[in-house]
């Protein structure tokens, strides 16, 4: 797929490719930013954009991944994903799979890119974000929100998934499809990064930090994000997947500071993944210039009266 991100991998400058981004102004200070996934990879039962049946990859894959966007407004402390998708936010039911249902798996945010994703499991850089209720997460119940240290777990073989890459990566290619997992890396640069394959959902968590708010695709409208016109732009088509929804939180539950990161999210089946690159301003407070107390501000008119008082007196000695 086009990329709206130039290549790049750990240690490299992702302020750079951020720059590179489509970025489409919603309003003053804010822009959405794109990232693309290939229109071929999701694999599933044909059933969304008019399909009535089969198995395969592409628009009517019912596990078709197509893009992601986020947006931040410093001004409102708020942070944005938003994504485009053949699969429903709850997923879909299955008979014989774990809960009835192959669902989202967890947005996991990695803020040290310069580590893979292997690396910064259970620390304070990873992570993970639960938007979706309905998955085998390790997060108790259908709570949803942001969670820190987190360590993750694979649930493909309860949920009727892939076991491996090359698994899947066969099943996609026998297809004609083309398989891509994070945009801006190679498919080698993207295993690479993401390690054992299939983990898609909280295993434990150290810290939850905070709740989001779910957005549908009404909602975002509001705010400015257009899927479909972006595409059409980018030269991709005006077909895209059947499902768009959201998520928006407070930018202050993460750390203050520019924040580079690499996000990723799978379908628990792993059946398909996306990912991006992308940027956070620094959100450090700006300290106020001093401002002399009015005490303050009168000694100095009185240290000037005098001075000027003492200088006339000498002019008429």
């Amino acid at each position: 797929m086009k990329t709206n991100l130039v290549k790049t991998l750990f240690g490299t400058a992702l302020a750079t490719a951020c720059a590179c981004a489509m970025a489409v102004p919603v309003q003053a200070g804010t822009l959405w930013n794109y990232s693309w996934d290939s229109f071929k990879d999701g694999s599933g039962d044909l059933t969304q954009n008019g399909g009535t049946g089969g198995h395969g990859v592409g628009l009517k894959s019912n596990f078709e991944m197509f893009g992601m966007a986020y947006v931040e407004d410093l001004v409102n402390d708020t942070v944005t994903f938003a994504f485009n998708s053949n699969i429903h936010l709850d997923g879909w039911k299955y008979n014989g799979v774990q809960n009835g249902t192959i669902a989202w798996g967890d947005l996991f945010l990695n803020l040290n890119p310069d580590k893979t994703f292997e690396q910064v499991k259970g620390t304070s850089d990873l992570l993970a974000i639960r938007f979706s209720s309905k998955n085998d997460s390790g997060v108790t119940g259908g709570e949803t929100g942001i969670f820190s240290g987190v360590t993750t777990k694979n649930v493909t073989s309860t949920n009727s998934g892939y076991s491996s890459y090359n698994q899947y990566n066969k099943y996609v290619t026998d297809k004609k499809g083309t398989v891509e997992l994070i945009d801006g890396m190679t498919l080698a640069e993207s295993q690479a990064y993401l390690g054992t394959h299939g983990h898609s959902v909280i295993n434990t968590y150290q810290e939850k930090l905070g709740n989001i708010t779910l957005l549908d695709v009404a909602q975002l409208s509001t705010l400015g994000l257009d899927f479909s016109a972006q595409a059409a732009k980018d030269g991709l088509g005006t077909v895209l997947g059947t499902q768009t929804f959201g998520f928006s939180f407070a930018r202050s539950l993460l750390p203050q500071g520019e924040l580079s990161w690499i996000a990723h999210v799978l379908a628990e089946c792993a059946n398909d993944t996306m990912g991006m690159m992308g940027t956070f301003a620094d959100n450090t407070p700006v300290e106020p210039e001093a401002v002399p107390e009015p005490a303050s501000l009168l000694g100095l008119t009185l240290g000037a009266a005098a001075l000027v008082g003492a200088k006339r007196r000498q002019q008429t000695a």
